[in-house]
């Protein structure tokens, strides 16, 4: 039975970080990138105020 020791890394477990290294590091970035757009942020913030508005609208209505 293997013990998993905090910090120490097994012999699969040091192949998987190095197959998914470089990868991880370019989907990270572009996520980043994408979360921080200006234009994404402004489209967000409109959904949900209209979700809101339609919610308190309903509300008042019933």
């Amino acid at each position: 039975m293997v013990h998993f020791i905090p910090g120490k890394l097994t012999e699969g477990q040091k192949k998987n970080e190095e197959k998914k290294g470089p990868q991880m590091i370019l989907f990270s970035l572009h996520l980043d990138r994408f979360l921080l757009s200006p234009i994404v942020v402004l489209l967000l913030c409109a959904l949900f105020f209209t979700f809101i508005s339609i919610f308190l609208h309903e509300i008042s209505v019933a």
